[in-house]
């Protein structure tokens, strides 16, 4: 069986969204900058302990890198090689940045800037090609 993320306190509520399909990032409430993955203090102001509340994303993004894995690390892994991580970062948050599978596209078609958007499977986040594109 594949690895599935163990939420913590930090994490709980992101964990929860992605199992409802909504993709989620942390807000610290003194600042307001943005935290993904989850955060135990905020990184802008320093806010101890810190107040945080969360934002619901459309999910859009554009591909920044990407690398192709075509070793599995895991046995667990080895029927998905070759697949994508991307570095996708997020149209409404450019200052937030996400890595996650891409699914749905061929590594030979993968450019920066590429248009994404964020699916679920089984509450774990993804990005395919915006559209179909």
């Amino acid at each position: 069986a594949k690895p599935v993320p163990v939420p913590d306190e930090r994490s709980a509520p992101f964990w929860a969204a992605a199992a409802e399909g909504h993709l989620v990032l942390q807000r610290c409430v003194a600042c307001g900058r943005l935290a993904y993955p989850p955060k135990g203090f905020c990184v802008g102001c320093r806010t101890l302990p810190p107040d945080f509340d969360w934002i619901e994303t459309r999910g859009a993004g554009r591909l920044a890198t990407w690398t192709v894995v075509r070793q599995a690390l895991l046995p667990a892994f080895a029927d998905d090689v070759p697949y994508v991580v991307g570095d996708v970062e997020l149209v409404e948050h450019p200052e937030v940045r996400i890595l996650a599978r891409v699914l749905d596209v061929e590594p030979e078609s993968l450019r920066i800037g590429l248009p994404l958007e964020a699916d679920f499977e089984a509450g774990i986040p993804f990005f395919r090609p915006a559209g179909g594109a």
